[in-house]
């Protein structure tokens, strides 16, 4: 990794971590004021190191001074790591969606351990020690859905969260009892590969400058669901123009909307 230097109190920047080749993303935001929020963990296939994790320690970041960590979706190259980075940074907040109870949302992270060895190292795993350190240690949690600022620092700028779209949840939910019989068979993935509508994505704020970032988020012809309802009905970007777009999916076409 290049040697970086440590943005100023006065600097805003959001840093974009990948090994490209759609294997992993994660994006490192300072928001000013030394606060800092974290989005996706993934680690390097080579040495095993978590990438975002190194950056902030190669800048010299206190980690104490993480305020949130966003947890986009479920799936591996964008959550590997994601539980040491939780544990690293003891003041942060950890937000991802809440797709049923907190019931229904347990017994569904523990069907990967029926399956074995075969996810020992999976995004369930990641959740599972997420869920630990959160029960253990008390630390704050907080449910993703549309148009909910998740963050506000004392200068005002924010992160606000545009999906996944409430009816996305209630979809999820509704097939819960599918995916519980999917998951006792060894031979059947857990989780539905696409579309990817449960991903969140993030609206910053910095002063009077925004940045949409898209993390996997997908299109679908359902004006409840993905960007198109982002577009529709999220009144966080109604009256704003953002200047800067993490585009969603790694560069997928699937991830293009027109009208964003």
């Amino acid at each position: 990794m290049n040697v970086f230097n440590k943005p100023n109190s006065e600097t805003a920047e959001i840093t974009l971590i990948g090994t490209g080749g759609g294997y992993g993303e994660s994006v490192v935001i300072h928001l000013g004021n030394d606060d800092w929020v974290v989005i996706d963990s993934f680690k390097n296939p080579v040495t095993g190191k978590i990438l975002p994790l190194e950056y902030l320690e190669k800048i010299k970041v206190d980690l104490a001074h993480v305020r949130l960590i966003i947890c986009t979706h479920w799936h591996d190259d964008h959550i590997k790591g994601i539980s040491e980075i939780f544990e690293a940074c003891k003041n942060a907040t950890f937000c991802f969606a809440k797709f049923s109870s907190l019931k229904q949302f347990f017994v569904f992270l523990g069907l990967g351990e029926l399956k074995g060895e075969k996810l020992s190292q999976s995004c369930t795993e990641e959740f599972n020690k997420c869920i630990d350190l959160i029960n253990a240690n008390g630390r704050k949690v907080v449910y993703s859905s549309i148009d909910r600022m998740v963050l506000k620092t004392d200068s005002n700028n924010g992160i606000t969260i545009l999906s996944p779209a409430d009816a996305t949840h209630d979809k999820f939910e509704k097939k819960l009892g599918e995916l519980i019989k999917i998951g006792r068979d060894p031979n059947r993935e857990l989780l539905p590969r696409s579309p990817n509508h449960l991903s969140i994505a993030t609206l910053l704020s910095i002063g009077q400058h925004y940045a949409l970032l898209g993390a996997d988020l997908e299109i679908t012809t359902d004006k409840n669901e993905g960007w198109a309802n982002i577009i529709e009905n999220c009144n966080a970007i109604k009256s704003i123009k953002s200047s800067f777009f993490k585009i969603p999916h790694h560069g997928s076409s699937t991830g293009y909307y027109e009208l964003v």
